[in-house]
């Protein structure tokens, strides 16, 4: 989505240790990071010991990360939310411990303040209110989105979603209006960062999911509308592989090993070469790949722990399957 787009910050795409001529590389101070968006707001840190640090290793997947501790890249236009406007921010990030974390975005002065506490976020505005979401916040790498809605209910909707699941609601929204010009502005603790973006307007729910799924896609998070109780997930498009982990099969192989997406670590396997499905690239013909079993592939993979259904204490069970 590009309607609407104030700011979209990349840290894959243009930071540099200088004023915009040397790519920064792993552990490198950022001097200036390039909008993605149409607007071009170019973040700026002159000031050596305040800028933040590139980071290529924390993500994995080959994902880059701003580090940042005391430090922040100022923009060059402000972000700014009215009294009678509306907005949407996608925020990734990952905290080194689960710790109170203040400042991931500020103004020029105290406030208005971005806060990731522990069992909270909150978002200060630019006279300090701080009515909080609850949140218990952890170590996980993870997307949340925030939407404000100032026309439902008298006194409007400031919505909270984790990895695009609608998750708390904070409904005082009179008043309240923002003037944000530093960015990874950290104090007391660190935080890693990945993509950041923000839309003058409210999303909708389907678009923060729509959204959260795109970001999910890039960092490797299982982003879906349900995960409460999700037991397994598995899909073709991840963590398909030839061996026993190592390896990521590709068109043609066959497929030893596949790992759940569910955060259970519940992997499928099969190590007898003769039952081994086959991996197919771009089968569905929209760039997403197959299991395809056949008579000559299977007859079928183990579970590293068996899925037990038991219908008197679980009230029975959901399973959604994709085939052709």
């Amino acid at each position: 989505i590009t309607d609407d787009l104030s700011i979209y910050l990349d840290p894959d795409y243009a930071v540099f240790s200088d004023d915009g001529h040397t790519l920064a590389t792993d552990g490198e101070n950022i001097r200036q990071m390039w909008d993605r968006s149409a607007t071009g707001n170019t973040m700026n840190q002159t000031t050596a010991i305040s800028q933040p640090i590139y980071d290529t290793t924390t993500f994995g997947n080959d994902n880059a990360a701003i580090y940042a501790l005391n430090d922040f890249l100022g923009t060059t236009t402000d972000l700014s939310v009215g009294v009678s406007d509306e907005y949407t921010m996608y925020m990734v990030y990952k905290k080194p411990s689960n710790t109170n974390i203040y400042y991931a975005i500020r103004g020029s002065a105290g406030y208005p303040r971005f806060e990731h506490l522990t069992t909270a976020i909150r978002f200060r505005d630019n006279q300090g209110g701080n009515t909080p979401w609850t949140y218990t916040d952890n170590t996980d790498l993870k997307v949340i989105a925030l939407t404000l809605d100032r026309n439902i209910t008298t006194n409007g909707e400031h919505k909270l979603y984790v990895n695009g699941a609608y998750t708390a609601l904070r409904d005082y929204t009179i008043g309240w209006d923002v003037d944000i010009s530093r960015i990874f502005a950290n104090s007391t603790y660190g935080m890693y960062y990945g993509s950041f973006l923000w839309y003058d307007g409210k999303h909708s729910a389907d678009q923060v999911l729509q959204v959260s799924q795109w970001l999910g896609d890039k960092y490797d998070l299982l982003v879906a509308p349900i995960t409460e109780n999700l037991e397994l997930y598995v899909s073709p498009d991840k963590y398909i592989y030839s061996d026993a982990g190592t390896t990521l099969a590709t068109d043609g192989d066959s497929i030893r090993q596949i790992n759940d997406l569910s955060g259970n670590d519940n992997t499928i396997e099969q190590a007898t070469a003769s039952h081994q499905f086959e991996y197919v690239e771009d089968h569905f013909g929209t760039g997403k790949a197959a299991i395809y079993k056949d008579t000559a592939h299977g007859p079928h993979m183990d579970f590293a722990s068996t899925l037990s259904i038991d219908s008197a204490t679980t009230g029975g069970i959901t399973f959604y399957s994709v085939y052709d």
